[in-house]
């Protein structure tokens, strides 16, 4: 599946991800510099396009249950410092629509099967949607087992002069578990320790706002400002 057969299996994959949003800062730049000169790339791009942005057409807003926002609750937060903090973190779950998450999983799953048909490798792959109240802070997830990789893109939000996102793993009733600081850079790659890999198929992943350096006592001490279940595609 390509708009040109002979353009290189890397290339397909790198316009599948310039389009889906997954391509770091630097290397977005260098694909759109290619753009400029080289027609078959455009047109692989427009291919991506077509297909990936009439996705959300005809996808239904819907509202979670409330027991969704119960499980969320008492997995990330079984002993919440404060209530006021704790129900304006998880706000969003009242009234979340799914269509931004199932327009990111129908193009995740386009992107998978272009890896696999370049690549012949076998792999599993899990998306997420992070979002918070009024999509202040909004980040899209891909996890690639084979690499051990998780490639975010932040849509928005930015931690203020002084603070530093949080990346967390919470598993079941588990405390959470930090998977690190995310970078500055709206776009970029977090690599997954060999103790977490397992756990993230069955995982939700919440940001929170921390001092600069990350959380001083490894469990999230600012506000939750996202949370995300993974999903295998």
């Amino acid at each position: 599946m390509s708009a040109n057969p002979a353009l290189g299996g890397h290339d397909r994959i790198l316009a599948a991800e310039y389009v889906a949003g997954l391509l770091e800062p630097a290397e977005r730049q260098s694909f759109q510099l290619r753009l400029n000169t080289e027609p078959a790339l455009r047109d692989e791009v427009r291919f991506w396009e077509e297909r990936l942005m009439p996705l959300t057409d005809e996808i239904a807003s819907l509202t979670p249950p409330k027991s969704v926002l119960t499980s969320i609750e008492n997995r990330i937060f079984p002993q919440p410092a404060t209530p006021t903090s704790w129900t304006q973190s998880l706000f969003f779950w009242r009234s979340l629509s799914v269509a931004s998450l199932a327009a990111f999983v129908l193009a995740a799953t386009l992107y998978v099967g272009a890896v696999h048909k370049a690549t012949n490798t076998p792999t599993q792959t899990l998306v997420a949607e992070l979002s918070g109240p009024q999509q202040l802070v909004k980040l899209a997830v891909l996890y690639d087992s084979q690499k051990g990789e998780i490639k975010f893109n932040r849509v928005s939000g930015a931690p203020v002069s002084g603070r530093d996102f949080e990346l967390w793993l919470i598993e079941g009733k588990n405390a959470p578990v930090s998977l690190g600081i995310l970078p500055a850079q709206t776009s970029g790659i977090i690599k997954v320790s060999d103790t977490l890999k397992s756990k993230l198929a069955s995982s939700v992943l919440a940001i929170s706002d921390e001092p600069t350096g990350g959380s001083p006592t490894g469990q999230p001490t600012g506000q939750v400002l996202a949370t995300g279940a993974m999903n295998s595609i």
